[in-house]
């Protein structure tokens, strides 16, 4: 890529997790909203959980679960011409990983891609952070209800019925 690129964030994904990790993720973070908002103005019955599994026997902390592979990124870049590009990370970006969220940036913050960026397939970007600057800021409307969006688009991707 030859000059210094403006982009706009419109979507992330964490690659090393499947679409049923994502949608088991949204739906706990929908019931979590919920179930506060119902507890402040209606009582209604809760969702039941499934327990996987449980050791009564270990400390209790022993149990958390954990993240078992480290988080890559693939992010969905519009540039000012309204168009649409992958750019997938390939080595670890500082503002990528400043927040244990789900979604560690926000929908429509900006991110130069400056020149000497690989370019892969025509359109796709492989990011480093030295060929990439986060700008922050957001677009509301982008991030308006984003967890019910993205929990139907999972459930679309692999036709998921449950």
């Amino acid at each position: 890529m030859t000059p210094d690129t403006l982009f706009q964030i419109v979507a992330i994904r964490d690659v090393s997790r499947s679409a049923v990790s994502y949608i088991e993720s949204l739906a706990e973070l929908i019931d979590a909203n919920e179930g506060f908002y119902d507890r402040q103005t209606r009582s209604r019955p809760r969702k039941q959980r499934v327990i996987r599994s449980a050791n009564v026997d270990g400390d209790a902390h022993e149990h958390w679960p954990t993240q078992t592979a480290t988080p890559t990124y693939r992010l969905t870049l519009q540039d000012a011409h309204g168009n649409l590009c992958y750019a997938h990370e390939i080595e670890p970006l500082p503002f990528l990983r400043s927040s244990p969220d789900l979604y560690p940036v926000r929908l429509g913050s900006k991110l130069l891609v400056q020149k000497g960026a690989t370019v892969v397939f025509g359109s796709a970007f492989q990011l480093t952070p030295s060929t990439c600057r986060f700008l922050g800021g957001e677009l509301p409307h982008m991030n308006h209800d984003l967890y019910r969006r993205e929990l139907q688009n999972f459930k679309r991707e692999i036709n998921y019925t449950g």
